[in-house]
């Protein structure tokens, strides 16, 4: 009698599998998308830390603080370089004199920065971190 050796995978084997993959990617995912917002945060903290900077450059040499929401006008006239992200900046003439908001398109993040002091969040927003 001869016995041939079984190839391959049962289905029970491949079900678990798949359950502990599916298990894996539920823990994972929402981790992945809260270190994603708490890095986006991050960075417009930074971005407005720079707008503070050359708000206070630019009202040393002017009579008051740049005005503007165009990325590109705001680096020309502050002197930074600030890339187009998923943020929307803005340059203020009057406090707050720095602010960033995200999505572009209807916000739901928003982060003001003062004369002095560090960013925080927007009245009425939630912001992580």
């Amino acid at each position: 009698m001869s016995f041939k050796k079984k190839i391959g995978f049962t289905l029970n084997e491949l079900i678990m599998v798949v359950i502990i993959v599916g298990i894996l990617a539920a823990i994972a995912i929402p981790s992945y998308y809260k270190t994603v917002q708490v890095a986006r945060a991050k960075e417009a903290k930074s971005a407005l830390r720079l707008i503070q900077a050359g708000q206070k450059i630019y009202r040393s040499k002017n009579p008051g603080y740049y005005d503007s929401d165009n990325i590109t006008d705001i680096n020309t006239n502050l002197g930074l370089d600030l890339e187009e992200s998923y943020w929307d900046y803005r340059a203020n003439s009057a406090t707050p004199i720095g602010t960033a908001k995200y999505p572009l398109a209807s916000p739901t993040v928003c982060y003001q920065i003062g004369v002095s002091g560090d960013a925080i969040c927007c009245p009425t927003y939630t912001c992580p971190e």
